[in-house]
């Protein structure tokens, strides 16, 4: 089933950079506009085969093609100032099955297979590369095990294994690397030999539930994730002569999670617990460069919706996480992660009444909390973050063979800064967030 997607921002104003936590960003006409409007390019495909009973097992099989392109807004983060854009064109295959084992009423054995093979390149609109163009082609099969035992235990266990190689083009760092002129600044970029990355790893997982009373459950869980994501950003800084020399390592992250969980027909709540270890984990360094070590996130997350009468409903989030890493490796995990890894605390809450079938209204509220774990540093993603509220309200009423929607984003037109444009500690990003925003719409389903 094919997809297509095309948004646009015609700029007509560029961005006048500010000066960070003082003065913010501002729009002028005199500003540089980007050589391409911002927006998505997103064309999707997909072709899915299902069969209830195949030898015993329900089958599915999904074949799935995405071509993507998205230009961001003009910045002076990068030398000389540029935009940059992202092109990305992908190609999966998933199967898997389901069969019934017998041991126990509803144990069950998924297995199956994703293969992907992904070409991504992070250039500039002017033609110079941020991060080089990658081909990554991979394979994991995997098997995961589901056991109910009696009524109120079931057991959860699989293992995945996953195999891939990252094919990198020849290219030039964007920033200098080099300093020539023995003035401690570098002053010239670095030309990079291309070439292919192999990575394997086996994966395990493992989890219980335990029903304490009819709508209660306990849980808790292990899982080890791969990802080898950070290869660009590695690259995009590097002082080596090849990818090959670097070869930089794939990050394995060890998760640990426990929680309960509430169910009923008025009522859903969750609080879960986590704990995270990655012994070779990515932030950047006051220069931008790629720092890897030791590190560990732990966090709180809780939700919950309640009926409460008929026409009204009630409900909200809460989220706090922490993370340190190891940065000398002596063992002791003193030096917080950064902010582009770690958002201060946020709560969100909403009240919805439905006081006729087919009117339904809400006023919904977030709060995002303070953060400064680096006090006495203005390097990037360092920046002190301070809380704010934003109030909507939105009320959507059925009209003929559709539904008419009014919204009113920032309710009461607060004045704040979001936390994307505080942590990074940017003169060009510090803007303030959209004030008052009313918008009107129709949607028709068929």
């Amino acid at each position: 089933m094919p997809e297509q997607i095309i948004i646009r921002r015609s700029l007509e104003y560029g961005r006048q950079p500010g000066t960070y936590g003082e003065t913010p960003t501002a729009a002028t006409s005199t500003g540089t506009l980007p050589p391409k409007n911002p927006g998505t390019d997103n064309i999707v495909g997909q072709v899915r085969y299902e069969h209830t009973d195949l030898l015993g097992s329900e089958v599915s099989a999904q074949a799935y093609v995405q071509d993507f392109k998205t230009y961001y807004g003009y910045s002076t983060f990068f030398p000389g100032g540029g935009q940059p854009l992202i092109e990305s064109t992908k190609y999966g295959l998933r199967l898997d099955a389901t069969t019934p084992l017998g041991w126990t009423q509803g144990s069950q054995l998924l297995w199956g297979v994703d293969a992907l093979r992904d070409q991504t390149a992070q250039p500039l609109a002017d033609g110079r590369t941020f991060a080089p163009e990658m081909t990554q082609a991979s394979a994991a099969p995997f098997v995961q095990l589901r056991v109910p035992l009696a009524e109120r235990l079931t057991l959860r266990g699989g293992a995945r294994y996953e195999a891939l190689s990252v094919d990198v083009v020849d290219f030039t760092t964007l920033r200098p690397q080099f300093d020539t002129d023995g003035d401690g600044t570098p002053d010239q970029r670095n030309d990079v030999e291309g070439g292919t990355l192999t990575y394997d790893n086996l994966a395990f997982n493992a989890g219980v539930v335990f029903t304490v009373a009819k709508p209660v459950d306990l849980f808790a869980s292990f899982q080890q994730g791969f990802a080898v994501s950070e290869i660009g950003r590695v690259l995009r800084s590097t002082v080596a002569e090849s990818v090959e020399v670097l070869n930089p390592e794939a990050r394995t992250v060890n998760s640990y999670e426990v929680g309960a969980r509430v169910a009923t027909q008025s009522l859903t709540a969750s609080a879960t617990g986590y704990y995270t270890t990655s012994d070779l984990g990515s932030s950047y360094g006051s220069d931008f460069e790629i720092i890897r070590s030791p590190e560990h996130v732990y966090g709180l997350e809780a939700t919950t919706d309640l009926q409460v009468i008929d026409p009204l409903a009630v409900g909200g989030t809460f989220s706090w996480v922490k993370g340190k890493r190891d940065a000398d490796d002596n063992g002791s995990y003193e030096t917080p992660l950064p902010g582009n890894r770690i958002p201060p605390e946020k709560i969100t809450g909403y009240v919805e009444v439905t006081p006729l079938d087919g009117w339904t209204g809400r006023l919904q509220l977030l709060y995002s909390g303070s953060r400064d774990a680096f006090p006495s540093s203005s390097a990037y993603a360092k920046g002190e973050v301070s809380p704010y509220t934003v109030v909507d309200l939105s009320s959507r009423v059925d009209v003929g063979p559709g539904a008419l929607t009014i919204g009113i984003e920032n309710l009461f037109d607060n004045y704040y800064f979001p936390v994307r444009s505080q942590y990074p500690a940017l003169d060009d990003s510090y803007t303030p967030g959209r004030g008052r925003n009313v918008t009107l719409s129709y949607s028709v389903t068929w």
